[in-house]
């Protein structure tokens, strides 16, 4: 029913702390200025391709600060019930610090390289209730084509319950291999 092509996030800082069990702890900032907007599905980002020093890692902060005033989106399309196909696009209002910790020796970097993955499972997002209430959402004219927008101005009864199952819980979307 529903399906995503891309997403994307403004991005205009990110940190990484890290409490090793032990030699040096780590922490470091990068900065984007101008803003990066940052391709999610897409394979290697190189915006946000870092080395983490070898070792045990008791916690791992990772924290993103997206630009202000802008928005997480994901494009795709969504088919109703009629088996109609209409474009959708859900735009999340991301203006606070995004953080993910992880705790407890679960990361063990020895000589191997980890990879930071993003994920999406935009159908997660959507409870049995909501997914009724896509059929009978507003549609937006946008060059003569209809389409499925949602954000804090359309079809709001969706968007909060989207924004809250995306803002509650980060490691559904993000997660280290």
């Amino acid at each position: 029913r529903i399906h995503y092509h891309e997403a994307s996030m403004p991005l205009r800082q990110m940190t990484i702390d890290g409490n090793r069990t032990e030699g040096s702890d780590i922490d470091f900032l990068i900065d984007y200025s101008p803003a990066a907007t940052i391709p999610i599905g897409s394979g290697v980002v190189e915006e946000l391709r870092y080395d983490i020093p070898q070792g045990k890692y008791s916690e791992l902060l990772l924290q993103w600060q997206p630009q202000e005033g802008m928005i997480f989106k994901v494009e795709g399309q969504f088919r109703n019930d009629n088996g109609i196909n209409y474009p959708l696009r859900i735009e999340l209002a991301v203006d606070g610090l995004m953080s993910i910790a992880y705790e407890g020796n679960a990361l063990d970097f020895q000589g191997e390289k980890a990879n930071g993955t993003i994920v999406l499972n935009v159908n997660d997002w959507f409870s049995n209730a909501q997914l009724g209430l896509l059929n009978n959402a507003e549609l937006v004219q946008e060059d003569g084509v209809d389409v499925l927008l949602i954000n804090p101005q359309h079809n709001t009864k969706l968007y909060q319950p989207i924004f809250t199952a995306f803002a509650k819980n980060p490691q559904h979307y993000w997660r280290i291999n």
